[in-house]
């Protein structure tokens, strides 16, 4: 519910998604990690059956991300748990160091 579980001013801006991109292509689209507050929505689907998008932009942009991007490991705190899935970690009182 925006407003009291998320913020409009959470999600980034296009200029910030355009920041990101051009920062990515600037490197081959190839990063060790890669540190957000969520995952790809498919992933949240994947493990927590979660079909509701809260932001499609922001979406987006994560599917971007997990499809053009080659990355070593994914971390997000997001769902509050401590999970792997594959490359992509969840964390919430475990640590790990990268």
């Amino acid at each position: 519910v925006e407003g009291k579980s998320w913020w409009k001013q959470e999600i980034p801006t296009q200029e910030e998604f355009d920041l990101g991109i051009g920062n990515l292509e600037k490197h081959g689209m190839k990063v060790d990690h890669i540190i957000t507050h969520t995952l790809p929505h498919e992933i949240l689907e994947l493990k927590f059956r979660m079909y509701k998008e809260y932001d499609s932009s922001l979406s987006s942009y994560l599917r971007f991300i997990a499809s053009h991007v080659e990355f070593s490991s994914w971390h997000s705190g997001h769902m509050h748990d401590d999970i792997q899935l594959g490359k992509y970690h969840i964390h919430y009182l475990q640590t790990m160091e990268i």
